[in-house]
Parts: structure tokens; sequence; C-alpha cells
């Protein structure tokens, strides 16, 4: 996943070059070489300890040219930097004019180029074909450019270019009235930290309510956003997955109807009360058509927190531990 972070000014993106890799294969050829030759020549006297030695060696060089080399990508509202560095040391700067971008592409050889003032222009490679790709949604995103197709060499197949205008910077403003309409790939921050969406679920309860569940990730955390529409008002969560039979130790959760759950449970030392109970459909990207799915909710004394157990047929069981949120803190 791309490393990134956004101000309400610019974006800032870091990335691993994709040499880099490369260059430890090299590296460990012709390091093998070079002390099977010692050995040899040594007689073979010692042959495991010079073995061991030059084995290390590879190790510590290898960490030392993959981790080094490296892009910064500064995004602001008139331009675009790509510093260059190895270390600390910087070895390369390249500035751009946004109003001169007027496309981004991913060619089949895996670089990241651009159509800039009319003319078709390098930017960087990075480490797998899945982050590169990212890469080019991102910039694309931020900077408000339409998605199409650019070049004859493009990794992916794109429509023609269409007239039409495209809000820049609109994928870090989702209205919480486009949640329903989020996609993979897109961005939304909670909190202050921005996630990527993954996966999306919705949920059409029998009582008329409506739920909206966005798998997010980042960097270093996993967790899901649940957004619950009902008659009188609208929920905001966050939510984390828990193991139902490790804290519980009740194996009767998987088949069990929901019914015959116990109306109190105790979970961190605080009780939790059987609140209600909802039966439905959910769709997603894996079940388009639907599943039939049902949910119980346990609610601490204050209302604040929650545990959802929920099943996805018969006797998929999952649970999960919620926190209630603010709207203001989601972007």
């Amino acid at each position: 996943m791309l490393k990134y972070n956004k101000t309400d000014r610019s974006l800032e993106i870091k990335v691993r070059d994709s040499y880099s890799i490369d260059a430890f294969y090299v590296l460990l050829i012709f390091s093998s070489i070079g002390y099977y030759r010692l050995c040899y020549d040594t007689g073979g006297n010692g042959i495991f300890s010079y073995a061991l030695i030059g084995l290390c060696i590879c190790v510590v060089l290898w960490q030392f040219i993959v981790y080094l080399p490296s892009d910064r990508i500064e995004v602001e509202n008139e331009s675009i930097t790509k510093e260059s560095y190895f270390a600390f040391f910087r070895i390369g700067q390249k500035t751009y004019e946004v109003k001169k971008i007027e496309q981004f592409f991913v060619t089949k050889s895996k670089r990241l180029c651009m159509i800039y003032d009319g003319e078709e222009k390098y930017f960087l490679s990075a480490e797998s074909d899945e982050e590169v790709l990212n890469l080019e949604r991102l910039l694309e995103r931020y900077i408000g450019l339409q998605d199409y197709k650019a070049s004859e060499d493009e990794l992916l197949e794109k429509q023609e270019k269409k007239n039409e205008n495209v809000v820049a910077n609109n994928i870090w403003n989702t209205s919480i009235n486009k949640i329903a309409s989020l996609h993979p790939k897109d961005i939304l921050t909670i909190s202050h930290q921005d996630y990527e969406v993954y996966q999306h679920f919705k949920c059409q309860w029998n009582n008329q309510s409506q739920t909206i569940i966005i798998h997010l990730t980042n960097a270093t955390t996993e967790l899901l956003f649940h957004y619950s529409r009902t008659v009188q008002k609208d929920i905001y969560s966050i939510e984390t997955k828990l193991n139902a039979f490790e804290i519980f130790n009740l194996s009767s959760f998987s088949t069990s109807s929901f019914m015959d759950y116990p109306n109190k449970l105790y979970y961190n030392g605080e009780a939790y009360n059987k609140t209600y109970l909802n039966q439905g459909t959910l769709t997603s990207t894996i079940t388009p058509k639907g599943v039939a799915a049902t949910q119980v909710f346990y609610f601490s004394v204050n209302q604040e927190e929650y545990l959802r157990f929920f099943k996805m047929g018969e006797n998929t069981l999952s649970l999960y531990h919620g926190r209630k949120m603010d709207r203001g803190l989601i972007m």
C-alpha cells in the first residue's frame, strides 16, 4: 500500500524505487561468484566460514540497497514536485505545473508516465504493479483529472476521452450522503486518518433501516466503518473484529438462533445488554444478487459502545466491537 500524508493544502507520497529489488539479485549473483572464487583460491580451507560471512554481507548490503533509494512526491494546487533520494541525500528534483498535466497512465512495462504539455514523459516506477496503479489513481483523483485512454502502450484498457468536468480533490471531501457510492481504492478520512476502501457492503433490513459497511485499510490499521440509516436518526461508528469463541467460550454461538442468545454479555469487564435484532439482505461486490443476513446488537450502559453479532447465510458467524463517532470526524 502507498505511504502518503494529506493535509488541507497538499498531498505527500513516498515511493520506493523498483530497481532496488533488481539490484539485490545482481548483487547476490556477483557476490556468490566472488566468494566461491575466494574459497577456491584458498584450497577449500574454511569454505563454510567464508560462505557464512558472504551470506551475511549479502543480506546487509541488500537491506542497504533496498531501503535507501526512494522518491518523494509533493502535490500542491499548482505544482507536483518529485524528489529522488538515496538515504538522506537528495540526488534529483523535478517540478511539474499541474495545469500542463493532461493525463497519467501506466505502461505495459509498469512505468508511470504522463502527458505533460502535449508530450509523453516518464514519471516514475514502483515496487509492484498494484502500487504504481494506485499511485496513478491517487494523483488523478487528487488534482482532478478525467481518466481516459492516453496511449496504446497502457497496461489497462480504458475508455476514450469524454468532454466532462472533473472536480479537483473530490476524493478527499466525500459527503456523508455519498458514502454509498464509494468504490474500492477511494479514500475516506476518519479522525484525521486516511483509509483506503477495500470492500463495500450494503444491508437492507426488514424494519426499513439501511446499513452501509465499508472495509477500510491503511498502512497500520484495518477496520470497518459502519453507517446505519433509520427513520429517526443516522448512526456512525468504527468497528474492529473479535473472536466470539475465544472471548465468550460458547461453541453454540455458531449454530444458535440470535433469539436464543443471552440477554447480557460481559466484555473487558463491562456489561453489554441485548438491544435489538435485524434480518434482511446483504449485497456486495462478491454477492451482487444478495444473501440472507441477520445481526443482533448488545449496547453498553452509556450506549456509546456495542457488540454486533452478524450472520451471513446459516452458519457464518462474525463478531465486531463498535464505538459510535461524531459525524464531524468523517471527511
